[in-house]
């Protein structure tokens, strides 16, 4: 793929990104998690055609490598919502799993963002932050 069709490619995933965003934030705060759950496993395929229920198989290298760094990066952000929301359900072990295995996958991708990278810090020891 060429860098100016990768970047387009990028570029409309970080769109839905924001969009998928807002739309999990208003069922969060409808405290409709069944739905917000719903939704985030679903964004996994809708976004990087990968089904979630097949992350843990994979390693962050073979994701990072599949995705490229950019998209890497937006699957880990995606992996930090899915940490808060098992959280916010009650699972803290599970949401200290996926936010580990996003920090694997930033690593492996060598993704540098403070900011995402201590949200998952957070989650990973059973935390939230928001």
């Amino acid at each position: 793929m060429s860098d100016a069709l990768e970047r387009d490619y990028v570029l409309r995933i970080a769109r839905q990104m924001a969009l998928f965003i807002a739309r999990l934030l208003k069922l969060k705060e409808q405290n409709d998690l069944d739905a917000a759950q719903d939704l985030l496993l679903s964004a996994y395929a809708d976004m990087f055609g990968i089904d979630r229920r097949f992350v843990g198989y994979m390693r962050p290298e073979q994701l990072a490598q599949a995705l490229g760094r950019e998209r890497a990066a937006l699957f880990a952000a995606l992996m930090a919502e899915e940490a808060e929301l098992r959280a916010m359900r009650g699972d803290a072990q599970t949401a200290a799993l996926v936010a580990q295995q996003a920090i694997a996958v930033l690593d492996a991708a060598a993704w540098n963002d403070d900011r995402l990278r201590a949200r998952l810090g957070e989650s990973a020891r059973g935390g939230i932050v928001g």
